[in-house]
């Protein structure tokens, strides 16, 4: 196994993990989980020991518009590690994974029980889907 791939495989399985504790609270609405599940992240990045972003803004060159990448972990000089969250499927959010240059992308993904164009966006975007149940 590769270091790109020990990252991928380590990064995915605590990443699950603390979706899973997660999921366990209560939360009053989505907004809350969401809001708990991109600190979490970002948290984790810190451990790491990466510098670390929320809400970064990234412009979508095909819609010329502008969009969020929820969690963005850096080095010094480069991005690398992006992460989206979405329960439902949002073409954006792999609008935005596409738009920005990062080592590694993922995207957790917690919406309907299958990932539409999965295949497409892991094969042809090299994102990487973490697809969980709430």
């Amino acid at each position: 196994m590769s270091v790109s791939d020990e990252f991928v495989y380590i990064t995915m399985g605590e990443i699950s993990g603390l979706f899973d504790i997660a999921k366990q609270l209560y939360y009053a609405n989505d907004t809350q989980f969401y809001n708990t599940m991109q600190n979490q992240i970002l948290l984790l990045g810190k451990e790491k020991g990466f510098f670390v972003a929320m809400n970064y803004r990234v412009k979508i060159c095909s819609k010329d518009t502008k969009s969020k990448i929820d969690v963005v972990w850096r080095t010094k000089d480069n991005i690398f590690a992006t992460f989206k969250i979405d329960s439902f499927f949002n073409r954006s959010s792999v609008e935005s994974l596409c738009s920005i240059s990062s080592f590694f992308k993922f995207w957790l993904y917690y919406g309907e029980p299958e990932v539409p164009h999965c295949k497409e966006i892991v094969n042809d975007f090299k994102i990487h889907i973490i697809r969980k149940n709430r």
